[in-house]
């Protein structure tokens, strides 16, 4: 019975975490992997019996210094680490690391959670670049607003005149702004 709902513990662990970007693993004192529910993609073989510095070059170096010094002195940890993947580049993983603990209270390795963090990497380079654009655009439209304040300033009579043609200026600027809103911003006539 105990074994059947291990199992059936298990199948629901694998249910809730398949198509999420959510890896728990668990390492023994020597830091091998002996247990990992969805390995990240940055694996082409299967990692258990492996150690991070088996599978991660130089950032190994880090990783195991890391868990040594938090998780197998019996603390915890989070935090954003890199790690390579298989086209040269790096992933990102928000990583929860703490102690794994005998009956008896012994530290005998580390469980840990890394989730993978490129959609939200995406995401934040997707906002960067709109905030450059939306940058950009503000700029260019204010050396506009400038220019045609100039340009009605010049040929302004009066006071008066001046704010009421800037004003209208203004108005057609913006029904203008509306017009290319509406066609996603591919013209208008």
């Amino acid at each position: 019975a105990y074994g059947r709902n291990l199992t059936e513990a298990n199948t629901r662990l694998r249910l809730a975490l398949n198509g999420s970007k959510v890896t728990v693993f668990e390492q023994d004192l020597d830091l091998r992997y002996t247990f990992m529910a969805i390995p990240p993609d940055i694996f082409v073989e299967t990692p258990l019996g492996k150690s991070d510095l088996e599978l991660f070059s130089e950032t190994g170096n880090e990783l195991v210094e890391l868990k040594r010094s938090t998780a197998l002195a019996g603390k915890e940890w989070s935090g954003r680490i890199d790690v390579p993947d298989q086209a040269g580049g790096t992933v990102s993983y928000d990583v929860e690391l703490e102690p794994r603990y005998s009956a008896r209270g012994d530290v005998i390795g580390l469980i840990g959670t890394a989730i993978d963090l490129s959609d939200l990497k995406k995401y934040e380079d997707a906002m960067r670049l709109a905030m450059r654009e939306i940058t950009h655009r503000t700029k260019n439209l204010l050396a506009i607003i400038q220019a045609t304040a100039r340009r009605t300033a010049a040929k302004a009579p009066t006071k008066e005149a001046f704010v009421n043609s800037f004003a209208a200026r203004l108005s057609a600027m913006s029904q203008s702004h509306d017009l290319l809103v509406r066609s996603n911003w591919r013209g208008a006539d």
